[in-house]
This record gives structure tokens, sequence and C-alpha cells, in this order.
């Protein structure tokens, strides 16, 4: 089904993306001979692992084995413990790799195991979402999402590779290509440089897999998919401090209060009203890091008639009261 834009505003994809406040860094790249497994710890960020140069293979429980070349990327949205190895037997010599998240240096590791045979590159990275960060989109995402590229030490920049083009090496390659000048050469800068292009690599990533993937949405993907529903979607993300009933979400959408009700759920997941206080819940995450509105100003503008309303939505949704969040996230 093709997506469906139906207003130059909102744009939900771009608000349900930036609210996910991912922070992405490479945490290790490796120059690996032989027989080799490096062992991702089970982290709850988002990993991506390209390959600059040879094969390896991504190890999953309950999943085949997805075998990765020179050009390709991987990402796992949720994380999760993975290997990665030389062999689809993931035999060889171990090594460990420690959680990114909790991993305090900001510097990439350098892992190199030398032996008989051609190396093979990789450069692993993480995006780690801020505390209470949109799961609408990751939740909706499958474990794993491959782009197959092209070898970035190809001589011939229009050769394809053997399995098909795919149409994500548009942008793919010169990302991938920057990416990997940036982490080998290492000049000053290049830190901040490798942070932005890990956020770009998830972002394209995710938007091209929605709008293009052969798959079967799910969630509030699958709602966008829906005119009537992307309809309603649409206002609440408009104005999510707007007084949206059912009843006038279904009159703009076209369809009976029930129908909608229905739909909605049937499609997002959850009811409209519910979507809409999650909605409210997640941009004041945004107003209140900030720190430029008072806590009645943000309130308000997420559609709670209090603050004392407000901060008991928002410490039963997030754990924490709206000051102790944003304190943690400073």
């Amino acid at each position: 089904m093709p997506w469906m834009q139906l207003t130059p505003e909102p744009d939900i994809l771009a608000d349900l993306l930036r609210g996910i406040h991912t922070t992405g860094r490479v945490f290790a790249r490796s120059e690996l001979c032989a027989r080799w497994v490096l062992r991702l710890q089970g982290a709850t960020s988002a990993h991506f692992h390209a390959v600059e140069q040879g094969v390896c293979w991504l190890l999953l429980d309950d999943h085949p084995p997805f075998e990765l070349r020179a050009g390709d990327v991987a990402l796992l949205p949720t994380g999760g413990g993975h290997r990665l190895a030389s062999h689809r037997s993931a035999r060889g010599r171990a090594f460990a790799i420690p959680d990114p998240v909790t991993h305090t240096s900001t510097e990439a590791a350098m892992l190199r195991h030398d032996g008989p045979g051609d190396p093979t590159i990789l450069v692993c990275g993480a995006l780690r979402h801020a505390k209470g960060g949109v799961d609408a989109i990751l939740g909706a995402l499958p474990p794993v999402l491959i782009a197959r590229g092209q070898d970035p030490h190809s001589q011939d920049p229009h050769s394809q590779d053997p399995r098909g083009e795919d149409p994500r090496s548009r942008w793919l390659i010169p990302t991938l290509q920057l990416l990997f000048d940036e982490v080998r050469q290492a000049r000053p800068g290049a830190q901040l440089v490798v942070d932005r292009l890990s956020d770009t690599l998830f972002v394209q990533f995710v938007r091209d897999w929605i709008l293009h993937g052969d798959h079967q949405a799910q969630g509030v993907l699958a709602g966008l998919r829906d005119s009537e529903v992307a309809r309603a979607l649409a206002l609440m993300h408009r104005d999510p401090a707007g007084p949206w009933t059912v009843d006038a979400l279904a009159q703009h959408a076209g369809l009976s209060r029930s129908r909608l009700a229905a739909r909605f759920r049937e499609l997002v997941g959850q009811s409209p009203h519910a979507y809409l206080m999650e909605l409210r819940l997640r941009r004041s995450t945004t107003l209140i890091t900030q720190g430029s509105l008072s806590l009645e100003q943000v309130a308000s503008a997420v559609g709670y008639q209090s603050a004392a309303a407000f901060s008991k939505a928002f410490s039963r949704r997030f754990g924490v009261s709206p000051g102790r969040y944003t304190s943690e996230a400073a």
C-alpha cells in the first residue's frame, strides 16, 4: 500500500522520529582475521553494525543467521543480546563487548585479531533513546533490519552487488563512506561528526523501511497507512492540547464514532484517548527538558487543566516527577 501523506503539516513521521531523542555513537571498530566471535550484551538501546570490509554473520536467538557483506548495515531497533561471527557456526576467538549504554567511555574501542585469511572490518554503534522516549516506532519494527549496500572499496561506483541493488543504497553508500572515513581517520571533531552520522543513519534507515519496505505495518505505522485513522492522527499531532474527543475526531475523519474507535484500536493497538494521552506526555518531555517553560506552562501546552493533574499523570507514566525527570536528563 502506498504511503499516505495527507497534509504538509504535521509531518507525523518526523514528529515520531524526533520524539525518540536518539543519541548515537560508534562504540567499536574491529579488524578481525581467522575465526572470531563478538558477543554483544543485551542492551535495550538500538544497535547498528556496518561492514566496511569482508564478510560476517549476525546471529540472534530464534532467528536464522544473517550474512553481512561489505557495504551492508544491520539495525537492531530494540537491541538485545546478539553475536557477530566470522562463521555461522559461531566458533572462534570470543570477544565480549560491554553494554554501550552503561559503558562510560566516549572513545570507541579498537579491536584487532590477527590470523590467516582476509580481514573483516566492522563499525558498531548504539543509538540510545532518552528515558521515556517514543517506542511507538521502535516497538513496531522487526527485531532486525538489514540494508544491502555496495562494497565501499569498489573501484567501480556503478558496479552492482550480485544480490541485486537495494534501493536504500542511494543514501546508504554515501552515509557509510563518510562514517567509515571519520572513524578511520579520527580527525579533530571526528567524534561529533560520527555521532551525527549515526543519528542520520538511524533516521534514514527507519524512514526508508517505513516508506518503502515490503512489510506488514503494525501499531501507529499501520494507522498512518489508513486514510481516516491517519487524519485523526494528524489532528492530534497538530494540536495535542486540543479537546479531542472520539466524536470530534470521527467527525473530521468522516467516520462514525464507533467505526473510528474500532478501526483505530484495530490498527494502532490502543484507543484514540490512550494514544492522545501518551502523545501529550511524550511532547511534555521535550518541553520540560528545554527548560524555558514553567511547570504550569508545560501542563497547559499539552492539554492539562492544572500542574497538579499533569504532574500526577507524568509520574504515573514515567515513574518520576517532572522535576526529577529534568534533573536526570541533564
